[in-house]
């Protein structure tokens, strides 16, 4: 995202156009998969609940033509009342990856805005940039400036998160990949992935504690990025 910011950085940037012709589906590993039980009843009853309606329809049309209807109502009750509860819990309950989902769309969205406002919640007082091992890290107040220069003179072309892009690490910790393109109005977009490094703080807000550049176009970031990052930062 910062990236195309400081002029120093094109030139460690390969040509976007060539490189996604060569992978367009290059992509890091996905993260480790939810628990199968909290993904489909928590997360997905759009899909759970309705095949427990179609497991409830086909027993008692089953129970019909086996000359047991009794049967077949009693059974279709129950997947009722069971698709019936995954609705009811998945509207009560909301597990921390969908938490940090959604706080992944909602800080893109931001900063494809240019909104610092909206943006400022989600960032740590210091985020550690990551790019081919090389590290460094940079005040929250850095990162607003270059929100700053969203929609212009950068601009994001598109945002993607993925419903299995994220993982919950531990109690207040996890992280999410996100795909970006854009780079400098008017240019052609870079194609990038990052990992977001979330903390939950006390007030139960999720915030970037680290972004580290796993994919520029397709391929693992130059080693020089990192350093030419740390030079733009104050």
């Amino acid at each position: 995202m910062v990236i195309g910011a400081f002029p120093r950085l094109l030139d460690l940037l390969p040509h976007p156009g060539a490189l996604i012709a060569q992978v367009p589906w290059a992509s890091p590993p996905q993260l480790p998969k939810p628990p199968e039980l909290q993904h489909w009843l928590f997360e997905r009853p759009l899909v759970a609940a309705p095949v427990m309606l179609a497991f409830a329809l086909i027993a008692v049309v089953g129970g019909r033509f086996q000359g047991r209807p009794r049967a077949g109502l009693v059974v279709g009750a129950s997947f009722a009342a069971l698709a019936a509860l995954i609705a009811a819990l998945s509207a009560i309950v909301v597990t921390d990856r969908e938490r940090v989902l959604s706080a992944s769309r909602d800080v893109m969205e931001a900063i494809r805005a240019g909104d610092v406002a909206r943006a400022e919640p989600f960032f740590a007082e210091s985020v550690a940039f990551i790019a081919s091992g090389g590290s460094f890290s940079v005040e929250k107040d850095w990162i607003l400036s270059t929100v700053r220069l969203f929609p212009d003179p950068l601009q994001i072309e598109a945002a993607k998160i993925q419903q299995r892009r994220a993982a919950v690490d531990g109690v207040g910790l996890a992280r999410s990949q996100v795909m970006v393109r854009g780079g400098p109005r008017g240019a052609a977009g870079n194609l990038s992935w990052w990992l977001f490094s979330w903390r939950r703080a006390p007030d139960g807000q999720w915030r970037i504690h680290s972004m580290d550049l796993l994919l520029l176009n397709g391929k693992p970031p130059e080693s020089g990025m990192a350093d030419l990052i740390r030079q733009a930062a104050p």
